[in-house]
């Protein structure tokens, strides 16, 4: 995360700024929100600087139930052992990267660790790339 941070401190502009926020807020979790949060707006170029003022507030309610909520419209089986999660994670990788039975609630609430989830969901999202 630090590497991202970096970045925007070598290329303080809108585009690095937009890319780095996208980041930060979907990738990196409690410390990304904590790096937007921290960030100086006076280092930031005049357009970056109006974005920032505008999700501030968004940056700030930004918790693991937001994320959680925003899933629950989804299609797709929303319950389901870790068994049979792992098995259609596995089709998803063997289909590239398509499931429409699969709620990511169901990957969400299961009970596998991110020793497992993280590895086989970017083998998911390499396939879908396909």
């Amino acid at each position: 995360m630090r590497q991202v941070g970096d970045v925007l401190s070598a290329s303080p502009n809108y585009e690095t700024f937009s890319r780095v926020t996208a980041f930060m807020m979907q990738a990196a979790g409690p410390a990304g929100r904590d790096f937007m949060l921290k960030l100086d707006p006076s280092k930031l170029d005049p357009q970056s600087h109006e974005y920032l003022s505008k999700i501030h507030s968004a940056i700030q309610a930004m918790s693991f139930e937001t994320i959680r909520g925003s899933l629950v419209g989804f299609p797709g089986d929303k319950k389901l052992a870790d068994a049979e999660v792992r098995l259609r994670i596995d089709a998803m990788i063997a289909n590239l990267g398509k499931d429409e039975r699969t709620s990511p609630l169901a990957i969400l609430d299961s009970g596998l660790g991110p020793d497992i989830l993280i590895p086989s969901l970017l083998k998911v999202r390499s396939r879908s790339l396909y």
